[in-house]
């Protein structure tokens, strides 16, 4: 299977002109521009989320891939303005956010669910201080940055806080996937 897809420069659109070929995901479902245009990210039916840096737009340069932050296809990407910080979303009900500060280096900073069914869409607010969600559920999901920080922070505590008591196993692993299960109210 060719799993190349073609960036095509449309300056002119009566005569299209390829660029070059990229290495995209299986399934293309979603594609973003940082808003220097110098990285593009593509989510997949695979899971992955490819990135390319676009600085010679004639001779893209894939970067790592977005792996192990979601259970199944990814559907949708957005960048934040200033472009080091990536959302994804996909059918695992899950918000990931990856630090690109470093392109050639992507950190998976957390991965949280608040939709009760796949989730769709995401976006960020202009100022870049919160992350919107849209799910199959039929509901928008607002995701404050700085509430998102703080839970990566102190885990046990956020978790104790948001829930107004102790998470359970099933609960703990959908909210914070990868992180060993802890108590998260001491006095409960």
């Amino acid at each position: 299977m060719n799993d190349a897809r073609a960036l095509w420069d449309l300056t002119d659109p009566a005569h299209p002109r390829e660029l070059a070929d990229l290495a995209a995901p299986e399934e293309v479902m979603d594609v973003a521009f940082s808003d220097d245009g110098r990285t593009l990210a593509a989510t997949g039916r695979d899971g992955t989320t490819a990135l390319w840096d676009l600085t010679d737009r004639a001779h893209p340069k894939p970067l790592p891939r977005l792996t192990g932050g979601h259970d199944g296809p990814v559907n949708a990407v957005a960048f934040a303005p200033g472009g080091r910080l990536v959302g994804t979303v996909g059918d695992d009900r899950r918000l990931v956010l990856w630090d690109l500060t470093d392109r050639d280096h992507p950190v998976k900073l957390i991965a949280a669910a608040q939709h009760g069914n796949e989730v769709m869409g995401v976006a960020f607010s202009p100022d870049g201080t919160t992350a919107i969600t849209t799910g199959e559920d039929g509901n928008i999901g607002a995701w404050p940055l700085e509430d998102l920080t703080r839970t990566v922070r102190d885990v046990v505590g956020r978790a104790c806080e948001m829930a107004g008591g102790d998470v359970s196993r099933e609960d703990w692993a959908l909210l914070v996937p990868g992180v060993p299960f802890e108590r998260t109210c001491a006095d409960s």
